[in-house]
């Protein structure tokens, strides 16, 4: 099921993409992993310790201290990363990051991938647009300061 994506905002790319990698960066490579933040139209952050994985990173401005909700949504366009090719760098995770960089959320991507469908209605796109909902319990918090 595929809808409609919400338009790319270069505006908001540059503001928060590269700083939303860097922490995730960060938050491995003082774990012992390798990193490697790429524009590739892949993941984000690529990273080996030894074994490759993958990160994809997005920061949500509702998120404090807390996640609000029960389930978080992931954008169905991020379907792009079930590709196997991707799937080859290892085992992916999808970071939810706060809206300071300070916490995540993590989930791996076999978890979202596996969640259900749901049409959201917004300001962004009135007309709809598909997520992955998934359940904030299936997600671990990180620190990443």
């Amino acid at each position: 099921m595929i809808g409609i994506h919400s338009q790319f905002r270069q505006e908001v790319y540059d503001d928060v993409d590269h700083k939303s990698k860097v922490a995730v960066s960060r938050y491995l490579s003082l774990r012992k992993f390798s990193t490697n933040i790429t524009e590739d139209y892949g993941p984000d952050v690529k990273a080996w310790n030894p074994d490759p994985t993958w990160h994809e990173c997005e920061k949500r401005m509702i998120f404090k201290d807390v996640f609000p909700y029960n389930t978080v949504h992931v954008p169905e366009r991020k379907s792009r990363l079930k590709k196997k090719e991707f799937w080859e760098l290892g085992l992916g995770y999808f970071w939810v990051i706060s809206d300071d960089y300070s916490r995540a959320i993590v989930f791996t991507a076999h978890r979202v991938f596996k969640s259900p469908l749901v049409e959201v209605f917004n300001t962004r796109e009135p007309e709809g647009e598909y997520f992955f909902d998934v359940p904030i319990e299936y997600g671990h918090y990180r620190d990443l300061i």
